[in-house]
């Protein structure tokens, strides 16, 4: 706790006031012709209206609440799902500890932490849209606000929110405007100059925010399965254990439940080998083309969250059937999943509560005092030089240093 505001591993500084964070969305990059920051630093920048133009409160907010704030979210929407208020309990801590285990909490992944509040906000909104068929223009706007917030800061995941509204339109045979409104809301963020920025290099429509301050390295494929596609993932133990329960749920509900459970899986398994092929890209990123890896985070989040809902849905109901019913396999499906939840969420909870945050910081810097002065009065600049082996890498470090949204 400090006025200093937060920075981990992939997390810049936001800048000191409201109005440096909007010149970091609306200001040209130097040496790139009609260019402007990326848009989900204006979104951030609306979204700091709410603290009275604080950013830095909304992002410690997404990062440092960001488990209990999934769980309320969860929760809603899961309960309208499942009549077991047990299971859905349980389901919705699960899903609130995906962020903090999947470690996009400690790397200071700000993008891929607001995907996952606002991926039970869209099912909420997905799921009344279900149950009504023709439902009231709020609940196609709620779908449109949402979608577009996800794909500010992962584009992809703009193609299956278009898909499952242009589904439920079928289902309905009608309600096209809206549908319009809700699939079409997400093109409003090219209408900025950011956008012949894609044009030039579509590649940065494969990654999150700021790509260059992703890793190079090449996940293994058991390591995303498990999630763990940053290094600060908890360990191999506390991971194996987790994600190794909720596969095993999600597989147990599917065998229980193959017309409830079974698609929640498959769509499981998909993201997974959605989020195995980006990590294998390396593609040219704004503004000057470097290189970068996509982390396909947020497909790791929505992998998680399958899992859980394919978990959920097959287990539903066992409670009451085994009350019934003499001893037998059923029972101890229900206890054995009852233990394994138990057992991932004590664990997972203490890595979080322990461990979840040891790599964010506030204030933070390699530079001395006197030099940052200097360099926010515009008195100095600084070349940072980083050496890997034979390689020397460089940058010109002037003004504000490095801040939130200079990576795009």
């Amino acid at each position: 706790f400090s006025a200093s505001p937060l920075a981990g591993p992939q997390l810049l500084p936001v800048p000191d006031t409201f109005g440096g964070l909007f010149a970091n969305y609306a200001a040209p990059v130097s040496g790139v012709a009609a260019s402007a920051g990326a848009p989900w630093t204006g979104l951030l920048w609306v979204a700091s209206l709410v603290t009275l133009g604080h950013p830095d409160l909304i992002v410690s907010f997404l990062l440092l609440a960001a488990v209990p704030a999934a769980f309320l979210l969860a929760r809603r929407v899961l309960g309208r799902l499942l009549d077991d208020r047990a299971v859905a309990l349980f389901a919705a801590a699960l899903y609130a500890l995906v962020p903090a285990l999947t470690g996009v909490v400690g790397a200071g992944q700000l993008g891929t932490v607001a995907w996952a509040l606002a991926l039970p906000l869209l099912a909420n909104l997905l799921l009344t849209w279900y149950d009504d068929r023709d439902p009231a223009w709020p609940v196609a706007g709620g779908v449109g606000l949402a979608a577009t917030v996800m794909a500010a800061v992962e584009p992809l995941t703009w193609l299956p929110v278009a898909a499952a509204v242009v589904l439920l339109a079928v289902r309905a045979r009608g309600g096209w405007p809206r549908v319009v409104v809700a699939a079409g809301a997400p093109a409003l963020l090219l209408v900025t100059p950011f956008s012949l920025e894609l044009a030039r290099f579509p590649g940065r429509l494969l990654t999150g925010i700021e790509p260059l301050l992703a890793p190079s390295s090449v996940p293994w494929a058991i390591d995303l399965v498990l999630g763990r596609g940053v290094a600060q993932a908890p360990p191999l133990w506390v991971s194996g254990l987790t994600f190794g329960v909720l596969w095993a749920l999600a597989l147990t509900g599917a065998v229980l439940k193959r017309r409830s459970a079974l698609w929640a899986l498959a769509v499981a398994l998909g993201c997974g080998t959605v989020a195995v092929g980006l990590t294998r890209l390396v593609v040219p990123v704004p503004p000057a083309g470097l290189w970068a890896r996509p982390q396909a985070s947020a497909w790791i989040v929505a992998m998680a969250a399958s899992l859980i809902w394919a978990a959920a849905l097959g287990l539903e109901g066992l409670r009451d059937t085994i009350a019934t019913s003499a001893f037998g396999g059923r029972h101890a499906v229900v206890y054995a999943a009852l233990l394994g939840s138990l057992a991932a969420l004590v664990v997972g909870t203490g890595w979080w509560v322990v461990d979840g945050h040891a790599s964010l910081q506030r204030g933070a810097s390699d530079l001395p005092a006197f030099i940052r002065k200097d360099a926010v009065r515009g008195a100095s600049r600084t070349l940072a030089l980083h050496l890997s082996g034979d390689k020397v890498g460089w940058a010109l470090l002037s003004d504000d240093l490095g801040r939130l949204g200079d990576g795009e």
